[in-house]
């Protein structure tokens, strides 16, 4: 039954990134919201999202379904339920996503943080055609996604499902009644649902009357509901067959005794079409009361105890009423009951009751000598079919962006070999700002899932990598000895050595509370012998720059990895999420 009724096929997803994602269920968020809110669901109060999705036709349904909702998996509406989402609240961070059918729209499911915040609506909204409907998803919190790995990564909303519910209406018309005055009358199914028409007391009685080619109709006491007079209708199962129009006859509908069946039937919408309308054009004033009779076994009124008994049933309020299937403003509701006014030939009032009914009375509330009668009765949720389906709500992360800048000029840090001040003008350490290079500090895009952490650190491809730099060895013609080469110790330090002997180190400042955060920092080692050859033997102030050079691997194609020195930003968002910019530090940056 569920197949037949309901049926999710797809899913919505919806992407945290700022803008719309071509391959998400994505569409644009307008400037003018008010003006989108009311043009997308139109009575909504809903704030601006960040984002919002749309997923056409997701839901199947049947033609003149009378209820479509977001439920648990019994069907029951969500009431504050926990789910598997967590969103990071502005104010508490990261909490669980409670989950709430709204109360007054079934169609419009809210997650909120435990603090109350919204983090997203889903909305169901029904095509006009009543076989499918829309689904929009707005979101307004970021949710934490447990791949940190990928900045991409989705959750899915575990735990929620649309619940439908199909109601058929069981309509009576009197065809075959028992002609003159009789004290009931019953129609229906022997085996299913039947109604039982009586006079209100005893000593009245129900007529069945037909004009010409009209249908039969049903009138109190003579051929008309006279003003003052009524009827009342009852809602049985397993009436006796014997005693059901058409097998009815006159003589058994004029004894009491026959009203037999197994039970009553309750409903909390019933009908009635009024019929034979007059004198001439003159409207209708019909007044409807409803009951709720005795429904225990040892309690239900049969037989010659039935029309006694409904001086003793309780009324029921009538709280909804429609004429035609169409919104009425000419009517009454006093203490639950109603007065529909300006009813005409043929009209089909429709009423609704807040609580189960099995009995309702109708009388003619007009003045002077207005009348009608009783062209048909109809009982609502008579057939009821409900069914459950699992729906799936995706939202995609959006990830941190580690962004490259182009500073007002290059920075270079040179050492200089010369003796130290006061002797000279020598430099043995140089430092800088290199985050100059990168959107840093305020100017990190975090993405919506807010700020993290940014963090730098020095990467050298392979280890023994050759700098371009040569020791001095004065047992040479030319003084070069052999290539500095370049290893890394930590992911803050790279050292430049020639077999144990460190002549110059690298290092950047990764603390994030230091003032020199981020900056590089070149050092040459202050010992006798520990020098750095020269090539311009004719210039004493000649200058060697660091050139990372050599591979990784052997050949051409994806084995040949040319070395590489780095200086390597890395931002992370405050669901785990990273991402990672870097500038050359290998050629043109460190000079001696």
């Amino acid at each position: 039954m569920s197949e037949e009724l309901l049926d999710i096929t797809t899913t919505i997803s919806i992407d945290e990134t700022p803008g719309v994602q071509a391959d998400k269920d994505e569409i644009p968020v307008d400037e003018d919201w008010a003006a989108q809110l009311e043009s997308l669901f139109p009575g909504y109060d809903f704030d601006k999202p960040e984002n919002l999705a749309f997923k056409a036709g997701m839901i199947s349904t049947p033609e003149g379904f009378s209820a479509l909702a977001w439920a648990d998996e019994d069907g029951d509406p969500l009431d504050d339920v926990p789910s598997n989402l967590k969103a990071l609240d502005p104010v508490e961070g990261y909490q669980e996503v409670r989950l709430t059918t709204d109360p007054d729209d079934g169609k419009v499911l809210v997650g909120t943080t435990e603090s109350g915040t919204i983090a997203f609506i889903a909305v169901i909204v029904p095509s006009e055609d009543g076989t499918s409907s829309d689904v929009y998803l707005l979101g307004y919190l970021p949710m934490e996604h447990p791949e940190a790995s990928n900045p991409d990564d989705f959750v899915e909303l575990a735990g929620v499902y649309v619940h439908v519910t199909v109601e058929e209406t069981l309509n009576f018309n009197f065809d075959g009644a028992p002609s003159g005055n009789n004290d009931f009358m019953a129609f229906g199914d022997a085996d299913g649902i039947a109604i039982v028409v009586t006079g209100r007391t005893e000593g009245e009685t129900v007529n069945s009357s037909q004009a010409g080619n009209q249908p039969t109709s049903l009138a109190a006491n003579s051929n008309n509901i006279n003003v003052g007079e009524g009827l009342v209708i009852t809602y049985v199962t397993e009436m006796d067959p014997n005693f059901l129009v058409p097998d009815l006859t006159g003589p058994e509908a004029s004894n009491t005794d026959n009203i037999q069946f197994q039970d009553l039937h309750t409903a909390t919408e019933g009908s009635v079409t009024i019929v034979k309308v007059g004198p001439g054009n003159t409207p209708a004033t019909v007044k409807i009361t409803a009951y709720l009779t005795a429904m225990e076994e040892e309690e239900i009124e049969k037989g010659a105890d039935f029309i006694p008994g409904i001086a003793d049933d309780d009324p029921v309020a009538i709280t909804a009423v429609k004429v035609n299937g169409e919104a009425w403003t000419n009517y009454t509701l006093v203490d639950g009951v109603l007065v529909v006014s300006g009813i005409t030939n043929n009209d089909t009032i429709t009423f609704e009751t807040a609580e189960d009914h099995n009995r309702f009375e109708v009388e003619n509330a007009g003045t002077g000598n207005a009348r009608f009668s009783i062209g048909g009765i109809g009982v609502g949720n008579v057939d009821q079919q409900f069914a459950t389906e699992s729906a799936t709500l995706v939202f995609y992360d959006d990830g941190p962006t580690a962004a490259m800048v182009t500073p007002e000029e290059e920075v270079t840090l040179t050492l200089d070999e010369s003796p130290l001040p006061d002797d000279g003008d020598g430099i043995r350490t140089a430092s800088a700002d290199f985050t100059v290079y990168f959107a840093s500090g305020d100017d990190v895009d975090y993405g919506s899932d807010g700020p993290g952490s940014e963090g730098y650190a020095l990467k050298l491809t392979g280890s023994g990598v050759g700098s371009g730099l040569y020791a001095v060895d004065p047992d040479k013609a030319d003084g070069k000895g052999e290539e500095i080469l370049l290893y890394q110790s930590s992911d803050t330090l790279v050292e430049g050595k020639v077999d144990d002997q460190v002549y110059f180190t690298i290092s950047v400042d990764s603390d994030p509370e230091s003032a020199t955060f981020g900056h590089v920092t070149f050092t040459q080692i202050v010992e006798p012998g520990v020098s750095v050859w020269h090539s311009d033997a004719t210039d004493h102030d000649d200058t060697e720059w660091l050139t990372v050079d050599g591979t990784q691997g052997e050949g051409e194609g994806d084995d040949f990895v040319p070395n590489s020195l780095t200086l390597v930003q890395t931002v992370t968002d405050a669901d785990g999420d990273s991402d990672t910019a870097e500038v050359d530090l290998g050629d043109g940056v460190f000079a001696i």
